[in-house]
């Protein structure tokens, strides 16, 4: 053994020399243990150093024959002398992850490990409980450990994997005194620590270590708090000041918010939550603490899409409040790594400072049927130092080519408006001056084929074109339209349409077979043949439209040139998603 596990270590002068001094005492460690930095709540409490991640055991799962645990923090605390982790036995009849024992460690970062040491004890001797004995032998017969590096798993189990691909390290049986891994580098996020033949009543151990080697992580992930930015911000993009070598870089997620709600949650003193009915029916000695929480409210986004590049676009909601930051660093060389020196986000004033709500009606249309809407913008205060807004643009659904504007009222009153179809989306000019504190009202008529269908508004000021304010829905799900038809059926084809029959002959009346239906439920786009009676492919047509979810083709009767013979053909549809393929088939006569 190179090493021994030593928390204190005690010089004493076994004699005296005349003119004798102590100069130096080294310790040399074998390494610095990650998991003394993973995140815990008593780290939090003491307001110890962290650098994020989390630990969970076999006891989160709470079910019959289930192994239990004390949590395995106790594995991280670097405490060989008064805690220890305790584990109860498991039936071992079923799947480890059912009815087994079982840790977790997840570094939340991901680490360059070359070398992880186990430290078991035997359990029930109480002595253990108060002092490390190097030489007591371990309890485990045999056990498994796995490492990932974070990459996602459709088959794991959330509740004892999280949703994590994990590869074996090595099936191991109990050594003494330690169980010391070294092993070629592996990009670590997450140790797994699982029992595969466990015997007796209890066992114990007293902590993990893991260690990386020489040089620069993996990645490394830094996320902030809620930031309050003081008022409503429109967000125009991120930037930073980064050295970035190559072989490194750096992507910035951002959430965005407006407020928070209080939640009251209630407490008996073994720890379970319990409603506030329960709470008060309990016996006053059984009850615990009764917690205040500010959590999250409706307006606050997911994760965005990375910002890959210094001054790129801003990806979340805005305007908005809060903001909060998750900054990944990545080396593929672990002899370089980038270095952050500052992150800024820059932003204008909302045109309307105290911010706007949104409503459409109705919240229910048919499918792929032109439909009037009304999109009501109502600002939440007046400021007459608002610049305010006159442009108004509204996203649709993809393919709207037949999308118009029908009237827009601001106060109650009609105005004369104009518009614009710019991409998939509505763009109004409203007439001045500019809205400050009236609602805006803009009837419109487009089709929708998803459901729900959200519709997202933005306002511009016209002498601030490049300043977009985003309208906030008034309540939860107030931007939504509903299509009943795209839940209730089947089918992944739905209002096909085509030409029975078309005549090819060059005189400009009927000259071209016409086919076009609406696709629901997926974004994967349709395969259209034409096959002759005998199986020939004929023809292989082209959705004219590929960004819109009503897809159309057209066939002018040629094969390689030439006019195909008058007949009867079957014109093939088919459309591969993962769940299943569907096939529509549809028979066409060509008449000269």
């Amino acid at each position: 053994m190179d090493f021994s596990i030593l928390r204190f270590v005690r010089f004493e002068a076994a004699g005296q020399t005349a003119g004798a001094a102590l100069a130096e005492i080294e310790v040399d460690g074998i390494g610095f243990n990650l998991p003394t930095r993973v995140f815990t709540e008593e780290r939090a409490e003491k307001g110890e150093l962290s650098w994020g991640g989390r630990t969970w055991t076999s006891r989160a799962r709470d079910c019959d024959g289930c192994g239990k645990a004390s949590g395995a923090e106790f594995l991280v605390d670097a405490d060989l002398g008064r805690r220890l982790w305790s584990i109860q036995a498991s039936s071992g009849d079923r799947d480890w992850r059912d009815d087994g024992v079982w840790s977790v460690i997840d570094f939340g970062n991901v680490f360059r490990i070359d070398r992880i040491i186990f430290v078991p004890l035997i359990g029930g001797r109480s002595p253990w409980l108060y002092g490390y004995q190097q030489g007591a032998v371990g309890g485990w017969p045999m056990f498994d450990i796995l490492t990932s590096d974070g990459s996602p798993s459709n088959t794991a189990d959330p509740t004892a994997e999280g949703p994590f691909d994990y590869e074996l390290l090595s099936e191991v049986r109990t050594s003494y005194p330690f169980n010391d891994f070294q092993f070629p580098t592996r990009d670590t996020r997450l140790i797994l620590w699982r029992v595969i033949g466990f015997y007796g009543r209890d066992a114990n151990a007293l902590q993990l270590f893991a260690f990386h080697r020489a040089g620069y992580p993996k990645r490394v992930e830094l996320e902030s708090s809620d930031l309050d930015l003081g008022a409503a911000r429109s967000i125009r993009r991120i930037e930073w000041d980064a050295d970035l070598p190559p072989g490194t870089r750096l992507e910035v997620q951002t959430q965005t918010g407006n407020g928070f709600t209080e939640v009251t949650r209630y407490f008996l003193k073994n720890g379970d939550e319990v409603t506030k009915e329960a709470y008060e029916a309990a016996r006053k000695r059984y009850r615990g603490d009764i917690v205040q929480e500010n959590v999250r409210d409706a307006t606050w986004s997911t994760w965005s899409q990375p910002h890959r590049f210094s001054g790129q676009s801003f990806q979340s909601p805005s305007p908005r409040r809060y903001l909060r930051t998750r900054i990944r660093l990545y080396s593929d060389d672990l002899d370089v790594s980038p270095v952050l020196r500052s992150l800024r986000v820059v932003a204008n004033d909302p045109v309307i400072v105290a911010g706007l709500s949104g409503s459409v009606w109705p919240r229910e249309a048919g499918l792929d049927s032109l439909t009037e809407f009304r999109y009501t913008i109502k600002p939440q205060a007046f400021n007459s130092r608002d610049p305010g807004f006159d442009q108004v643009l509204i996203a649709l659904p993809p393919g709207s080519a037949d999308a118009e504007l029908i009237a827009a009222w601001v106060g109650g009153q009609q105005v004369e408006a104009h518009s614009s179809l710019r991409g998939d989306s509505l763009w109004v000019q409203l007439p001045p001056p500019v809205v400050k504190r009236d609602s805006v009202a803009i009837a419109f008529a487009t089709r929708v084929f998803a459901s729900p269908t959200v519709f997202e508004t933005f306002v511009f000021n016209s002498s601030q074109e490049d300043n977009a304010q985003g309208v906030v829905p008034a309540e939860l799900g107030a931007d939504q339209v509903f299509v009943p038809e795209v839940v209730q059926g089947a089918s992944l084809i739905r209002n096909l349409r085509h030409s029975e029959l078309f005549t090819p002959n060059g005189d400009a009346v009927n000259d071209l077979y016409e086919l076009s239906f609406t696709v629901v439920k997926t974004d994967k786009q349709p395969y259209v043949r034409v096959f002759s009676l005998d199986g020939r492919l004929i023809a292989e047509l082209a959705n004219a439209t590929p960004r819109g979810a009503r897809a159309t083709y057209a066939w002018d009767g040629q094969r390689n040139g030439e006019l195909v013979p008058p007949g009867i053909y079957i014109v093939h549809v088919e459309l591969q998603t993962d769940p299943k393929d569907e096939i529509v088939q549809q028979y066409l006569h060509v008449v000269y």
